[in-house]
């Protein structure tokens, strides 16, 4: 019984991990605007699509 609640307790702890909302603030120094900052808040694939894109694009992003 010990390990089904182990068990369970682990499944849902990991199920609530991977669905928490994080964000990032990314910036980047473009040479006619300056310095632009954005910022996007998302969780899961979503999250790490965008900031996938982001940093391609050759933005700094940093977890707020």
């Amino acid at each position: 019984m010990k390990k089904i609640v182990s068990l369970a307790v682990l499944l849902a702890f990991g199920f609530g991990m991977s669905s928490c909302k994080k964000c990032v603030k990314c910036t980047i120094n473009d040479t006619e605007r300056g310095v632009l900052t954005e910022e996007f808040c998302d969780k899961g694939h979503s999250y790490r699509s965008t900031l996938s894109v982001y940093e391609r694009q050759g933005w700094d992003c940093q977890e707020q």
